[in-house]
């Protein structure tokens, strides 16, 4: 073991002597000067690009072509100014929600956009999150979307992918929009229907915001539904909501949401977790 961990160590020091070297190299050579310049109008292409492809549907060419371009651009890892980033993540967006848009195309507009939103995490831009779960609605359940024809690998990247969207997308989600999210669960948890009803779960899970005071709104409600909707004993449903509330609870330690009083949950939270750890003890509140 010690020995396999110094050879990732020796790796990741090769590499990064390596990146460097190479970052070196091209300052050197005789065309540097113009780098800037040809990075900076291949993101002009392909921005304009996608705007294009998405406005003609040229959905088999153009747009994975100008998606392909953008994430060659991330990749480089070329700076973006606040206001280009903002312009491309709204064209990112716009990409992903669009209904026409091919699954295997549509899984790369999401790596696109996830990329855009690592580094834009500071921006004031809003995004919405509707277009988003009827996607994720659709992917699972496929009398909600069109027909379509992909392989399953595709489709489970596209549902992968769009999942990694989302949590990137969550917190540039308008503000009061919990509630909205609640009500369009509301029609999947049926407790006669063990897979919409988990489908509905996770989508709360998903989506839900736990920055700024929005855990005031949806905290009960996901409270009561874990403790009254029958489901005892499965690991799977208990860690949705652990994982919900530890993101609420590491937003509130960084002060991205407001101040939770973790008492009255505790003994819940602890007798959920030893469950999931197979360990006996812990008592729940009545």
């Amino acid at each position: 073991p010690h020995g396999a961990d110094d050879r990732d160590v020796s790796s990741a020091m090769h590499r990064a002597s390596r990146h460097s070297e190479e970052a070196a190299l091209n300052r050197a050579l005789p065309y540097a000067a113009s780098l800037p310049a040809e990075a900076a109008a291949s993101l002009d292409a392909a921005a304009s690009g996608l705007r294009t492809a998405l406005a003609i549907g040229d959905f088999q060419r153009g747009a994975p072509h100008a998606l392909r371009q953008l994430a060659l651009h991330l990749q480089r890892k070329h700076d973006l100014a606040d206001q280009e980033r903002r312009a491309l993540i709204l064209d990112a967006h716009a990409a992903v929600c669009h209904a026409d848009l091919p699954a295997s195309t549509r899984a790369e507009a999401c790596v696109v956009l996830s990329g855009l939103l690592r580094r834009g995490k500071h921006l004031n831009v809003s995004l919405g999150w509707r277009p988003l779960w009827r996607l994720l609605l659709a992917a699972h359940l496929p009398e909600h979307g069109p027909v379509s024809y992909e392989s399953r690998s595709v489709a489970a990247s596209h549902r992968v992918e769009l999942a990694r969207c989302v949590a990137r997308c969550r917190s540039h989600f308008a503000a009061g929009e919990a509630q909205a999210m609640l009500d369009a669960a509301a029609a999947l948890l049926c407790p006669h229907d063990a897979s919409r009803f988990f489908l509905g779960a996770s989508l709360l899970a998903l989506f839900l915001p736990s920055h700024g005071d929005a855990a005031a709104c949806w905290l009960p409600a996901v409270l009561r539904l874990w403790l009254s909707c029958g489901v005892d004993g499965s690991a799977e449903y208990d860690a949705l909501w652990l994982g919900l509330l530890a993101r609420l609870a590491k937003d509130a330690f960084y002060g991205h949401a407001s101040p939770v009083e973790w008492a009255p949950h505790l003994p819940l939270l602890y007798s959920r977790a030893l469950r999931l750890l197979r360990l006996p003890g812990g008592q729940e509140a009545g």
